[in-house]
C-alpha cells in the first residue's frame, strides 16, 4: 500500500534466536527426566488443583460452575447464529 511504511527486517545474531523457541522446544530434540518427570508434575498439579478447589469452598465451586455453564449456552447459541449465517 503506498503510504504506509514497511517494518524493519530484523536478522539475529544467533541463527536460533527469532524462532520462537522452536530450537530448544524441539518434540525431535531428546529430553532429561522423561515420562517420569512428566508423571510427577502432572501428579503435584492435579493435587494442588484438587487442594485450591477444596480450599475455595461449595459456593466458590458452584457459582463458577454457573459461569462456566452459562458460558457454554452462550457459545452454542452464538455458534448455531454464525452457522446460519454461512447456510
Amino acid at each position: 500500500m503506498p503510504g504506509r511504511s514497511q517494518p524493519a527486517s530484523v536478522t539475529p545474531s544467533n541463527p536460533d534466536h527469532g524462532r520462537c523457541g522452536q530450537g530448544h522446544w524441539s518434540p525431535d530434540r531428546p529430553r532429561s527426566g522423561g515420562a517420569d518427570r512428566d508423571l510427577a508434575i502432572t501428579g503435584a498439579s492435579v493435587l494442588f488443583s484438587l487442594w485450591v478447589t477444596f480450599a475455595a469452598g461449595y459456593q466458590a465451586v458452584y457459582l463458577a460452575m454457573l459461569v462456566v455453564l452459562a458460558g457454554v449456552i452462550i457459545y452454542a447459541f452464538m455458534n448455531s447464529r454464525r452457522a446460519g449465517e454461512r447456510a
